[in-house]
């Protein structure tokens, strides 16, 4: 069931962010951004910390094997453990720049839709949170009922609260990640 378009308009800073270079897409359910031990990550465990206090309980990660990234998994596990909360670190490996196929995207929006609709808050990450994030949160707005242009659109609007906007200017990353998002169909994937 989609949700009120009202819902997601607001600006990605609309509630206490954990970190300079994410947003929330709907505030306290969905918040969308960079990998907490990403390249240059000098605090992971603080990274985590901020995560977990922001609410966050399940993290979709598109990151692939050997992308240099910090793996948190454990790390957020026992820091959670350690106030007695669940917390799920989810894998769906996309190439960096690339698109996913359509059964992995609609994995990702499965989990999204989730949070959405009540499930446990989600951090949705790759490296960097331009490319393929943008690109799954793209489709999730297409979901709810956005064109694919009024999606890119929004995306942009949330964008501007990322400190990296001035080194990466627009997400998603690439015309084929725009591309799929204009081109997605509600439910594609599914079955």
């Amino acid at each position: 069931m989609p949700l009120e378009r009202s819902a997601f308009l607001g600006p990605g800073d609309d509630a206490p962010r954990p970190h300079d270079n994410c947003y929330w897409l709907v505030p306290g359910r969905l918040l969308a951004g960079q990998h907490p031990g990403g390249r240059g990550a000098t605090d992971v465990a603080g990274n985590v910390a901020a995560l977990l206090a922001s609410g966050i309980r399940q993290t979709p990660d598109l990151t692939s094997p050997g992308e240099g990234v910090t793996d948190y998994q454990a790390l957020i596990e026992q820091q959670a453990a350690a106030r007695g909360w669940q917390v799920r670190v989810l894998r769906a490996p996309v190439t960096d720049y690339g698109l996913p196929d359509a059964g992995r995207m609609r994995w990702v929006l499965d989990q999204l839709h989730s949070a959405l609709e009540g499930g446990p808050p989600l951090y949705l990450h790759c490296h960097g949170g331009i490319g393929r994030t943008g690109t799954a949160i793209g489709c999730l707005l297409v979901e709810q009922g956005f064109s694919g242009d009024e999606a890119l659109a929004l995306i942009a609007c949330k964008w501007q609260v990322m400190e990296k906007r001035h080194r990466a200017p627009e997400s998603p990353e690439t015309d084929a990640q725009r591309d799929f998002i204009r081109h997605w169909q509600p439910g594609a994937g599914a079955g």
